[in-house]
């Protein structure tokens, strides 16, 4: 027994002998979403979460499965940090690069620095190669975590086509911010013409707010109806291409909207999209019937050629 114990140590010893110091494991992914939103993502590190396949314990310790990494420098395009991988000290870089076609190429690089005890080291290289299949999980965690748009955008946009071809629409210029009332003041006159004329609304009503300038709102609502009705001074008729739009449900008051509109200029920015028509909010919700603001349901939308 005592020279099967010692011919194991002596070949634990050679093995450790001839085990390297260094070890780096090199793996890539493809996250399909646009760099520009990568990258926005990664740079705001209050937005990690979002992506992160474990727990945040400080400013910059988070953990993955179990073991902390400690992130040193923040990348507009990833992090470079230290890491203890069950005694094993590591440096890790974590990039993102421009792809093709609206994708993101992910680059994840692990710096193994084992012991010079030889002993110590075929041990470590025991526990290394154990864990080797979890750096695989690491990367594809995160690349599923930024191919999600609403995990990136924090909303659920998407493509859609317009439903709606014909509608009456009304606008006026408020000296201030347009009330809850005013506007749905100029939707009832919309449905009492439409209603005059023997048609009917098809869908709820549509919204637009220009801020012209500190003085000045410009105010358009619009009501999709049935089919083409004569245009008045007061009334206009308006039609819209059946194309493409992007469609953004959100629910909440005014705050949570103009967070879902900045989060939809984001998306036409990232994927390059263009605009044949001005942009608009759907009114889901009777805003008037629900004072809590909280339970309105509005859809962002805005028209785009491709």
């Amino acid at each position: 027994m005592k020279k099967l114990l010692l011919a194991i140590i002596v070949l634990v010893l050679i093995a450790g002998f001839l085990l390297p110091r260094k070890k780096s494991d090199n793996l890539s992914a493809v996250a399909n979403m646009p760099f520009d939103a990568v990258s926005r993502l990664l740079s705001q590190p209050a937005q990690w979460h979002k992506w992160w396949p474990g727990k945040q314990t400080n400013d910059s310790t988070y953990l993955y499965d179990g073991q902390p990494v400690q992130v040193q420098t923040v990348l507009l395009n990833g992090f470079v940090g230290n890491m203890d991988m069950k005694g094993i000290p590591a440096s890790i870089n974590f990039q993102s690069m421009v792809g093709t076609d609206a994708q993101t190429q992910l680059q994840l690089g692990i710096h193994f620095q084992f012991s010079g005890n030889p002993l110590v080291r075929s041990w470590q290289y025991l526990k290394y190669l154990g864990a080797r299949s979890s750096f695989n999980t690491f990367i594809n965690h995160i690349k599923d975590s930024l191919s999600s748009v609403e995990n990136v955008y924090g909303f659920p946009i998407r493509m859609e086509k317009v439903p709606d071809s014909s509608l009456i629409s009304m606008r006026k210029t408020f000296d201030h911010e347009p009330s809850t009332a005013e506007i749905y003041a100029l939707i009832d006159q919309i449905k009492a013409y439409v209603a005059s004329q023997n048609s009917k609304q098809v869908n709820p009503a549509i919204l637009n707010v220009i801020k012209e300038d500190s003085l000045h709102y410009l105010t358009m609502v619009a009501v999709p109806v049935t089919g083409n009705l004569p245009g008045t001074e007061q009334f206009l008729l308006k039609n819209m291409m059946l194309g493409n739009i992007i469609v953004a449900p959100v629910t909440g008051g005014p705050q949570r909207i103009k967070a879902c509109w900045e989060a939809v200029q984001n998306y036409i920015r990232d994927y390059r999209k263009t605009s044949p028509a001005i942009s608009f909010e759907r009114l889901i919700t009777d805003r008037r019937r629900e004072p809590d603001t909280s339970k309105w349901v509005t859809t962002i939308n805005y028209p785009v050629f491709n």
